[in-house]
């Protein structure tokens, strides 16, 4: 794994002001991907938050999963009928599959779709 340059420390600040994300939201978003080993903090003047993997190796699914949390699931106090069975299993197979495509999305494939609106916004105003 290749060390992540600490010329990319980003503030919360700097962060806010591209952004317009609020301060204290975003401390409480970015204590919790620290947590979550996505991304790692410095101190100091020069101090900021950076990836703590390549982009190209976090998935959004796991951005996801770590701000949603782990989703319990829910005991039904209804009676089960086959309709609801049905209806549970494809529900289930919607969040599985739905898994699957966030798990193949890394947030480098995000940053490349990204750049590539910014070069048709470029080129239409041209």
């Amino acid at each position: 794994m290749q060390a992540v340059a600490i010329s990319f420390l980003l503030t919360t600040a700097t962060i806010n002001k591209k952004h317009n994300i609020p301060e204290r939201y975003l401390e409480q978003v970015l204590a919790t991907l620290r947590r979550g080993g996505l991304v790692r903090s410095h101190r100091g003047a020069r101090g900021g938050f950076v990836l703590a993997r390549e982009p190209h190796e976090i998935t959004l699914l796991e951005v996801i999963m770590l701000m949603d949390g782990e989703r319990k699931q829910r005991g039904s106090e209804i009676a089960p009928t086959v309709d609801r069975e049905i209806i549970y299993k494809i529900w289930q197979e919607n969040n599985v599959r739905s898994q699957q495509f966030l798990d193949a999305i890394t947030l480098e494939d995000v940053r490349q779709q990204k750049d590539a609106l910014k070069q048709v916004d470029l080129m239409y105003y041209i």
